[in-house]
């Protein structure tokens, strides 16, 4: 298990197969990105365009198929799960985080979720990731910095400066191309490089690997807008 970290001042850190509790909530939008960038037609470019947006309930047995294929080998594999539960989680008067969705040809091809943390050292909000996943048929394309992108968007105007979350080793190579870890896996991405990083929600999502963040900005501190 690979634990990392995002921060606004402490920049990109998110989970594949974290489990998440508690929560808070936040608005997003929703944007069409493209995965290609040399278009071959309007045939070709609807084929490829990427929608990252909240989830809603009319997402949810989506949301179930992906969760029945996440689950695969673990403990709680066969264990009965409820569509009540996931929509009073999710969609209820007291949700437990905020979750999204990618959305590719009109099919839900990918999701992720976060929650607003403090973190009492460093005295500053940030965001739990987790239930980071992608459809089999999917991953390599990007999907994945997509949603790390959107969470550190949505995260970042709720007052979040980093994202913390937890992966296996696949997605965890990714991360830590731009986190700054230790030897147990235990890693930030912060600063600099967390706000690189929300700046580049809404691009292809072959544009935002391309554009990732280098380690160095982790330690740089954020430029603050004024206000």
């Amino acid at each position: 298990m690979c634990v990392i970290s995002l921060c606004t001042r402490a920049a990109l850190h998110t989970a594949t197969r974290g489990r998440s509790t508690a929560a808070l909530g936040g608005a997003g939008h929703a944007c069409a990105i493209s995965l290609t960038t040399h278009s071959t037609g309007d045939l070709t470019a609807a084929r490829n365009m990427l929608s990252i947006r909240n989830a809603n309930e009319h997402d949810i047995a989506e949301i179930e198929t992906m969760v029945a294929d996440f689950v695969k080998g673990h403990p709680a594999e066969n264990h009965p799960r409820s569509s009540q539960a996931l929509r009073a989680a999710y969609f209820g008067e007291h949700r437990v985080a905020n979750l999204v969705v990618a959305e590719r040809n009109g099919e839900i091809v990918g999701m992720a979720q976060w929650r607003l943390i403090h973190d009492m050292f460093w005295g500053m909000f940030g965001a739990e990731a987790g239930w980071l996943y992608v459809k089999p048929s999917c991953r390599g394309s990007g999907i994945v910095a997509a949603l790390v992108a959107r969470l550190c968007a949505q995260a970042s105007a709720a007052g979040a400066e980093f994202l913390h979350g937890g992966g296996g080793d696949g997605p965890s190579r990714l991360y830590e191309r731009v986190a700054i870890g230790q030897a147990s896996r235990d890693c930030h991405l912060s600063g600099k490089a967390f706000q690189v990083f929300a700046n580049l929600d809404g691009l292809p999502a072959r544009e935002i690997v391309r554009r990732r963040p280098p380690k160095e900005f982790g330690l740089q501190p954020a430029e603050r807008e004024s206000r």
